[in-house]
Formats: structure tokens, C-alpha cells, sequence
């Protein structure tokens, strides 16, 4: 029964390409599935094994729904990475463990997908979705979104899920390796997603106790932003945390650091010992052309 395969042990060969962590911008739980590290003799040799296991990753992830609490989600939001996965149709072993997992899922669990994105996916892939997508009833189709290739620089699945909750390696700020993005759970800082437009300005404030910290993430996705931000009439480095003036060569003139895609996640923790209103600015008045320039940030008082 279920309650056997939930407390079944599958082996290595079928650990450290689930995960099951956050919720995506609706409140659903999400479940993250890398399919080209799997070894195909091992993870989909067996059938019957497969279909165990995948029945216990459906398991584990409703019990994260709370269908007790009113308005609350009851479906899941479901992202299949097929980067470096064998196109399904080229090994029979693969075909019929996906063919007897489909079945199973449309008998006893088809209230439980609520959107099911795919990315990195074979050509082939989408082209055959594309030809079916015309028999596919609209309510089921609106479940299934085909991204195709991701780039981090374009930050596609941030239209599903909140940038602290997406690894980095699709656009967000959680650690790809799976053991330190779990560690980090906890200490995550919420963050949103800004989108600029050319010669355009975003501000963000936070609010600080006196003698308190304010924690703020920012990556910036492509191309480059100006960052600074100010406390009690000081100005400081975007980047470097330190007021300007005390940074050798980080910001211009104004005291704005460029903050690009090559800066990675910037993460700081500063003191504003007197407390009081943090502004955060953000400035793309410079690019003429350049629009839809994507910043991820995330501040908090502690």
C-alpha cells in the first residue's frame, strides 16, 4: 500500500534529483525534477520501481498542502528539468516506466497537478506538444507551460516562482546545491523581481529599529543597474556594503555601483545604528535602449 511505499528506501541511484521545497507565487508547494542525472538502468530499468518511487514523491509533497486552512492551494506547481535527458522515445525502458507513471497519475492523483512547467527539454519534445496541443482540452493544457532552453539572464520561471524559492541556475537566489539550499531555508530573505524599463528608477524602503541590521540580497540578471542605498542621509556602495567615500573605485561620482550579471547574489548585513527608513535605489536613467532589465531584491529588518 501507500503507506509502505512512503517509508521504502529506493538506494542511491534514486536520491538528489527531487526536491521538494517552498511555494511557488500561488502558494502551491513545489516539486523540482532534474531527469538528466538519472541513470537510466537504475532509475528506469525496473517499472514497477519507478512508479513506487514517483508515487512516493507525490506522497511526500501533499503532505506539504494544508487543506485544512481556508482558501488554502490543493494542487502542487511541478517543474521537470530534461537537461541532458535522453529523449524518451530512443530507450524503451524509458518509454514504458513514463507510460505506467502517467497512467497512475491520471487515476488516482489528476486534482493534484496544478501546473506542471517543463524546461530544457528536447526540440522534439515541444514539437510534439505543439502538434498535440490542438486535442488537448484548454483546461488541461493550461496546466502544462513549455519553456524550452532556460538562461538565467531571462529569468523565465520567476513568472512562476518567487525569486528565493528558484536556484540560481534559472534566475533566483537559492543555492543550486541542494544541502545548502536547505541549510539556507530558514535564513532566506523574501525577495521580489523588478523589471526596468530604459531611463527608468525603482526605489525600495525598509524600515529599521535604532541599533538594528537591515539584510538585503540583489542580483541583477543581465546587462547592469546602478545600486546604492541610504541611511540617515549616508549613502552606501550597493555592492560593497560600505558608505561611499570609504570604497576605492566601486562607485561613480553619484556613488552608485554597477551591479551586473557577473556580480552573482550580492548579500549584506549592515548596522544602522541611529534606525530609521533604508532607501534602496535602483538606476537604469543611463540606457537609452536597454528595457526589461531584471532585479531580483530582497531586504529585511532584524
Amino acid at each position: 500500500g501507500v503507506a509502505d511505499i512512503e517509508s521504502e528506501d529506493f538506494g542511491a541511484a534514486f536520491e538528489g534529483h527531487d526536491h521538494i521545497y517552498g511555494v511557488d507565487l500561488q502558494g502551491r508547494p513545489i516539486v523540482l525534477s532534474c531527469f538528466g542525472t538519472m541513470d537510466v538502468e537504475d532509475v528506469f530499468g525496473d517499472a514497477d520501481r519507478f512508479l513506487r518511487w514517483r508515487v512516493q514523491l507525490m506522497e511526500r509533497a501533499i503532505k506539504r498542502l494544508q487543506p485544512w486552512k481556508q482558501g488554502s492551494p490543493e494542487t502542487l506547481m511541478q517543474i521537470h528539468d530534461y537537461k541532458d535527458c535522453v529523449v524518451i522515445g530512443k530507450d524503451k525502458r524509458i518509454s514504458e516506466a513514463v507510460k505506467v507513471f502517467t497512467a497512475c497519475m491520471s487515476n488516482n492523483y489528476p486534482e493534484m497537478k496544478g501546473q506542471t512547467v517543463f524546461i530544457n527539454f528536447p526540440w522534439i519534445f515541444g514539437a510534439l506538444f505543439a502538434a498535440l496541443a490542438v486535442f488537448i482540452p484548454d483546461k488541461t493544457k493550461s496546466k502544462f507551460v513549455m519553456l524550452g532552453p532556460t538562461d538565467p539572464s531571462r529569468g523565465e520561471l520567476l513568472d512562476f516562482v518567487p525569486p528565493h524559492y528558484l536556484p540560481q541556475r534559472y534566475g533566483g537566489l537559492l543555492a543550486d546545491d541542494r544541502a545548502a539550499a536547505e541549510a539556507a531555508a530558514g535564513e532566506l530573505v523574501a525577495a521580489e523581481r523588478i523589471v526596468m524599463g530604459a531611463r527608468s528608477c525603482e526605489t525600495r524602503t525598509v524600515d529599521v529599529p535604532a541599533g538594528g541590521l537591515v539584510r538585503f540580497v540583489i542580483r541583477v540578471l543581465a546587462h547592469g543597474v546602478k545600486v546604492t542605498y541610504t541611511a540617515n542621509g549616508e549613502t552606501y556602495d550597493g555592492s560593497s556594503g560600505e558608505p561611499v567615500g570609504a570604497t576605492e573605485g566601486a562607485a561613480d561620482a553619484e556613488g552608485a555601483c554597477m551591479i551586473s550579471a557577473e556580480s552573482g547574489v550580492v548579500q549584506r548585513e549592515v548596522a544602522v545604528a541611529k534606525g530609521g527608513t533604508v532607501v534602496f535605489t535602483f538606476d537604469n536613467s543611463f540606457s537609452l535602449f536597454t528595457v526589461g532589465k531584471t532585479v531580483v531584491f530582497g531586504a529585511e529588518a532584524c
